[in-house]
């Protein structure tokens, strides 16, 4: 029975590695010949082997930098110069290729460099820049988790058994960069995916892809009342988890939870400083739609590059992004439902503080969306379909779930089969109006 164990643990299972922070103190030195087993010491000298193994598998921390410092003629210091810079080069390359992903990044460089110290053989990696050298805890907070998450999980490869994978296991990466540096961050996951697995916890939405919604899990403490954090006991701690959308259709009432994929699904501030040309909507929820149909169903169109989409606050309160539009003469356009509200907004802001150029609603269209809201423009089988792409269990239309669903197939970009050729026909209809009103406040030709 041990010997199939064996055989089970040694060569179906992946290494498990679990690393709880990599902010630990990166030393100044490391000792090549750890004296008495210490545990710390062996654990750096591995590193330096996976280094060295990267660059090629016949390379060894005993053979090709100890019996060179131990037998120094000049054959060896040559040799040793060598591999030094060929280190330094491979974790030059791996540790800044990925950084200057999250920053612009001057010319630096990792140096490599192994040396006699107190009749004990020692390596010492530094930064150099220009022609100051430092050392890893002289960096910034973020560089030095960086350097240290790749050095521990990219390099860590080199040491995969006959299983053919590792697993890592981390817990908050990330949570100390910026938020913009862990939106990049995700695609420094991806690599390292490569030859690995990968399990990471997170209360960070900009560390959430919406691609991997489906191998997603949402980890539920049953011993904890959401509704009031004061009640906990820790002895009635029952943790379970759920798949992503399993646990909405069980728990669709405790939103915080899944509060982080909702904020990623959700609508981003920012886009007004950045976008001359914009057709501002009622809310996100047209946003969103609009926004599906230009991007994803009709993304060879390229509707996205001659204008974008602007979500407002409701039919009636649009009032602050068209005012700064006209004070700034910039081209913008409205669009509003064709229902009792939006005709009552479109003749107040044409009346106040616009012109009938710039307001429209779905009516000004098609005469046939008479009384209709972005969801009529739907059938009530895709209503249903996209309800149940958030939440399966759902069986009729319900608007939340709906609007969710749409992002979902937004983010995926995902065109369902039930998307029907009327419904995307009148999503196109609306687009080309959207070109041709703005083609007309810009005067080029609408091409």
């Amino acid at each position: 029975m041990n010997e199939l164990w064996n055989f089970i643990r040694n060569s179906l299972y992946p290494e498990i590695i679990f690393y709880r922070d990599f902010l630990s103190k990166f030393p100044e030195k490391i000792f090549l010949d750890p004296i008495d087993e210490n545990p710390i010491e062996i654990k750096y000298r591995s590193i330096i082997e996976d280094v060295l193994k990267s660059i090629s598998p016949s390379y060894t921390v005993e053979t090709s930098l100890l019996d060179r410092l131990n037998s120094p003629s000049e054959g060896n210091k040559q040799a040793l110069d060598a591999v030094e810079n060929e280190m330094s080069a491979k974790i030059t390359e791996v540790i800044f290729n990925a950084w200057s992903k999250i920053q612009k990044v001057s010319r630096k460089e990792i140096i490599v460099k192994s040396e006699k110290d107190g009749g004990r053989n020692t390596i010492r990696l530094k930064v150099k820049e220009g022609r100051s050298s430092y050392f890893l805890a002289e960096r910034s907070l973020g560089f030095r988790w960086f350097f240290a998450f790749l050095l521990y999980t990219e390099f860590r490869k080199e040491r995969i058994k006959s299983s053919g994978e590792i697993l890592f296991l981390l817990d908050e990466p990330a949570s100390n960069l910026h938020q913009s540096a862990q939106v990049s961050l995700m695609g420094t996951l991806e690599m390292i995916t490569s030859r690995s697995r990968l399990v990471y916890t997170t209360h960070s939405h900009h560390l959430i892809n919406p691609k991997w919604l489906d191998a997603a899990y949402v980890v539920k403490n049953k011993g904890l009342n959401p509704d009031d954090d004061y009640d906990f006991n820790s002895n009635q701690t029952e943790i379970e988890a759920y798949k992503y959308k399993q646990f909405v259709s069980n728990y669709p009432s405790q939103a915080s939870y899944f509060q982080p994929i909702l904020d990623v699904l959700d609508y981003k501030p920012g886009l007004l400083e950045n976008v001359p040309n914009i057709v501002i909507t009622e809310g996100k929820f047209d946003y969103f739609i609009f926004k599906y149909f230009s991007e994803v169903v009709f993304s060879s169109k390229k509707i996205s590059d001659i204008f974008s989409f602007y979500p407002g606050q409701g039919a009636s309160k649009l009032d602050l992004p068209i005012s700064l539009y006209e004070s700034w003469g910039r081209n913008y356009m409205v669009l509003l439902d064709a229902d009792k509200e939006g005709a009552l907004q479109k003749k107040r802001y044409i009346k106040d503080i616009s012109t009938l150029e710039h307001i429209f609603t779905l009516e000004d269209v098609d005469p046939k969306n008479k009384g209709f809201t972005t969801e009529s423009l739907f059938s009530e089988e895709e209503k249903i379909a996209m309800t149940k792409e958030f939440n399966p269990k759902l069986s009729t239309y319900d608007k939340n779930s709906f609007h969710t669903g749409l992002q979902t197939l937004y983010a995926e970009k995902k065109i369902p089969s039930y998307l029907s050729v009327e419904t995307q026909e009148k999503m196109e209809k609306i687009l080309n109006f959207c070109k041709n009103k703005l083609s007309q406040l810009t005067g080029v030709p609408n091409s």
